[in-house]
């Protein structure tokens, strides 16, 4: 019979060596037992935080319910140091100034060491944890408005025909002339184009002479850098996410999304794991690095890889401490209406309908309002309004990612137009987008878009040039209303050869 007791064994050292008394009551060393220890007190350190230099500062340590000496930390220094306190359920309650003894029991996987002899203070939290940091972001008050300028480009062409016949020779001779000018001062912006054609027919008696000069696309605009948007005044167009592009005269207020760090346009799936060790996270698309990053022990979250395309998975490789090296795919398609979790887009614009298709449009005077917003789960909400004398039109849909099989969006809007004399007209338009990558063929299908449109539905532009006539040398099909239509584009990587895109639009 054998009998096994537990038993707990340490180093000890015996104070009374310190003195010749050989009292060894006298000294408390316990707390020098364990690497990083130190006696309770006020020790100025550099803290260094996933060995990152935090900077300098004086802090308490003291011995923690677990009997080891620890730093005493509140919430608003690890704010300073870059942890995400509003995002960390058993901190984003406590006060600012509550004291932390043990910052394991608060953060999974954080640590602290201590090295008095460098007064060195290292703090280990996983990057899931940490405030997001996005390279290259710039604060909008370092941002330059520019200098003052007047710029302008231009271009010309010009031709002469002749034709000869048995009795007479005839000319034409044709000039088009384009100029885009402006002028810059301060944060406004005034941009114009002007377009001048000139058509001379000489054959013999008959000489005609045509000109026409017009300006157009001509407005004021500027920044606003707290709301990362654009205000403009004049000619222009809305945006194109939620409903058809509309030409108008009037003002609009829009977000902007160059105003944003390049990582944050945009959508890319987020890409989290765990990481062992102080690890590097390797991301590669189509072959090519386009993310590398360190991260700390424990869990990790990255969302700012700059998009790419709307396709192609992401390829992941965590490289531990120790060499050891773990791969996973990420897949990604996006469509471009699409943003990252939080992400927004918005447009709020008054006018006048100002197309040109036909001569004369009813040219009614519109209100309009979009937003398109990111949500956890890669799916992206927006949806708007349109609304005018005798029409109005509302938008709603959805965009998700869905892995694997794609990234695939649907959305549906409502018109309701009355003409003269008519009873009310309401309608339906639906429409579906998809787009895939298949890493395997090298095949990608970067947007297909299947719309259909019920017998009553109108869309703004169709409101406004119904009953009018076609100008001249305008495709005569402009103004047909279609029902339904499809468009897909394929592209396929035909190694050495390249790579061969296979657009469609039938129907």
């Amino acid at each position: 019979m054998v009998c096994i007791n537990p038993a707990w064994a340490g180093d000890y050292f015996d104070p009374g060596f310190l003195g010749n008394s050989g009292d060894n009551t006298a000294v408390d060393l316990s707390a020098f037992s364990e690497a990083g220890g130190v006696q309770p007190g006020k020790y100025t350190v550099w803290v260094f935080v996933n060995q990152r230099n935090a900077g300098q500062y004086t802090l308490d340590f003291q011995k923690n319910t677990q009997g080891k000496i620890a730093p005493v930390l509140t919430p608003s220094e690890l704010e300073t140091f870059g942890v995400n306190v509003r995002q960390l359920p058993d901190l984003k309650d406590l006060p600012a100034t509550a004291e932390i003894d043990n910052i394991g029991a608060l953060i999974p996987q954080a640590t602290t060491m201590l090295d008095l002899a460098r007064l060195r203070l290292d703090i280990s939290v996983p990057q899931a944890a940490m405030q997001p940091e996005v390279r290259g972001a710039v604060d909008p008050s370092q941002w330059e408005e520019g200098i003052s300028a007047l710029m302008a480009n231009y271009s010309l062409s010009a031709g002469r025909t002749t034709n000869s016949g048995q009795n007479q020779t005839s000319h034409n001779n044709n000039l088009f002339a384009t100029v885009r000018a402006g002028a810059n001062t301060g944060p406004w912006r005034l941009r114009s184009t002007m377009t001048h054609t000139r058509v001379e027919n000489n054959g013999g008696n008959n000489a005609l002479t045509t000109t026409q000069t017009r300006f157009s696309n001509t407005y004021l605009a500027r920044d606003i850098r707290g709301w990362r948007s654009n205000l403009l005044m004049g000619e222009s167009s809305t945006g194109s996410d939620v409903f058809d592009g509309i030409p108008f005269r009037g003002v609009k207020l829009s977000s902007n999304e160059q105003m944003l760090p390049s990582q944050l346009r945009g959508y890319a799936p987020a890409i989290s794991g765990v990481a062992n060790s102080n690890a590097r996270v390797t991301v590669r698309q189509n072959g090519n690095v386009v993310y590398e990053t360190y991260v700390a022990p424990g869990p990790f979250y990255i969302n700012d890889i700059q998009q790419a395309g709307l396709s192609g998975d992401y390829d992941v490789k965590v490289t531990e401490a120790d060499g050891t090296e773990r791969q996973f795919i990420v897949p990604y398609s996006s469509l471009p209406v699409m943003l990252r979790p939080g992400g927004w887009k918005y447009e709020l614009t008054a006018g006048q309908y100002d197309g040109n298709l036909t001569d004369g449009s009813r040219r009614a005077d519109f209100m309009l309002g979009t937003v398109v917003y990111g949500l956890p789960g890669d799916v992206t909400l927006f949806g708007g309004i349109l609304a005018a004398k005798d029409y109005q039109a509302f938008n709603i849909g959805t965009g998700v990612s869905l892995g694997y099989v794609g990234a695939l969006s649907a959305d549906i809007t409502n018109s309701s137009a009355k003409f003269d004399n008519e009873s009310t007209l309401i309608g339906q338009s639906y429409r579906v987008r998809y787009s895939k990558s298949l890493l395997s063929t090298g095949t990608s299908v970067d947007l297909t878009a299947l719309r259909y449109s019920t017998e009553d539905y109108y869309s703004f532009s169709e409101f406004n040039s119904q009953g009018h006539q076609l100008q001249e040398g305008v495709s005569p099909w402009s103004l047909q209303r279609r029902r339904n239509s499809f468009q897909t584009q394929l592209s396929q990587q035909l190694g050495d050869w390249g790579n061969h895109v296979f657009p469609g639009q039938p129907g």
